[in-house]
């Protein structure tokens, strides 16, 4: 996201509020909208206290639940488990990234930086807040992450992370992967509902990564976003979700008819042979791929975030009780993935073809052998 002047008054955290002071500055209008912006921040900041506080009186109750999760009804044990994913994440990235926030634009108010010294410092604080998710606040409640090894990647080129949609916070699983995995400032765009809390916004801007109305004006702007972000990179990395939307069954039948109406019949039949993911979207990922001829791209998989919205997975889609969050990628070199519009469509639906067989194998415990064996970086499930 790019940088903002912050900051309308002494009362509010120059971090909290985020009014550019050109608009303070634009007469009777621009102060009305000021005071409306510092109204909606103070009304998360309240959704957020709130929500946090309800957490803490449950958590007793969640915590039970969660231990005897295996023996509840399917639809108890998904509500369980979703409850106990979201209130540890607002109470570890959440709470985090606001405070980190706040204090980083105090100090950066105090001792200036110059721009390399402000990007690192970002990309910390951000790795901080989203590593205390994914990492003590998941084991807190007994959820496994199963990371694979580091990907072997050129540390001067840059990284296009396509990454499966599946579940929730997956965008905070792109950013955790990106500086804390590959330690590079994430770049993308994400729905702003994604940011409706505080502590998602502040981890937003503290990365390059812009929330957008999903709208035909947004929509727009991210095709425009995705087409002029390829020479920004450098040697950081873009988070892309190509499916668009996240994995429902609903959806996916949805999105497979709206390819046989528009005459894509071989990308229908592929799409129905994958029954654990969305059929994927070229368009935004090839045109930032064809501005950056000189990135990697790494396509990354997990499962176990889909089954706290078990409600959202059809009876095609196989069942997994275990606790755990499963994370595989695969890496290529930019020479393996083509850039013509064509030829990337039919490899990215080889890629998600793969993606499916090790998500199905993934969830009945078998390691997943997909593709080419010589470079792929799958992570084997633990054998039960």
């Amino acid at each position: 996201m790019n940088p903002m002047e912050q900051g309308v008054g002494p009362v509010i955290p120059e971090a909290v509020c985020q009014v550019p002071a050109r608009v303070a500055r634009d007469g009777p209008d621009g102060g009305l909208r000021a005071v409306l912006r510092v109204l909606y921040t103070c009304c998360r900041l309240a959704l957020l206290v709130a929500c946090v506080a309800v957490v803490l009186v449950l958590s007793p109750l969640l915590l039970l639940l969660g231990a005897c999760a295996r023996w509840l009804p399917l639809p108890v044990r998904g509500v369980t488990r979703l409850a106990l994913l979201y209130g540890t994440y607002l109470l570890t990235c959440e709470v985090s990234a606001v405070v980190n926030d706040v204090g980083f634009h105090v100090s950066r108010r105090r001792t200036p930086l110059d721009p390399s010294e402000h990007r690192a410092r970002c990309t910390t604080l951000v790795r901080r807040s989203t590593g205390l998710f994914f990492g003590p606040g998941l084991r807190a409640i007994g959820v496994r992450v199963h990371w694979p090894e580091p990907p072997l990647l050129d540390p001067e080129r840059p990284v296009v992370i396509l990454l499966r949609h599946a579940g929730l916070l997956n965008m905070q699983l792109g950013i955790h992967l990106a500086t804390d995995v590959l330690r590079r400032r994430p770049y993308g765009v994400c729905k702003s509902a994604a940011a409706c809390l505080p502590g998602a916004a502040a981890l937003l801007r503290l990365t390059s990564v812009i929330p957008l109305r999903w709208n035909a004006e947004g929509r727009a702007r991210a095709a425009r976003e995705f087409a002029s972000m390829g020479p920004r990179l450098g040697r950081d990395a873009a988070v892309i979700l190509p499916e668009g939307t996240n994995f429902s069954t609903r959806r996916r039948w949805a999105r497979i008819a709206y390819l046989r109406r528009s005459g894509r019949h071989d990308l229908a039949i592929a799409a129905e042979a994958m029954p654990h993911v969305m059929p994927p979207l070229a368009r935004g990922a090839g045109a930032l791929l064809a501005t950056a001829p000189d990135a990697q791209v790494l396509v990354v998989g997990h499962t176990g975030l889909e089954d706290v919205l078990p409600w959202r997975l059809g009876p095609g889609y196989s069942s997994h009780d275990e606790a755990a969050l499963h994370v595989s990628w695969r890496s290529f070199a930019p020479e393996e993935v083509p850039r013509d519009p064509e030829g990337f469509e039919a490899w990215l639906y080889e890629r998600w073809r793969e993606l499916d067989a090790w998500v199905l194998a993934t969830r009945r415990g078998r390691t997943a052998k997909p593709g080419r064996t010589d470079r792929v970086d799958w992570d084997d499930p633990p054998p039960r």
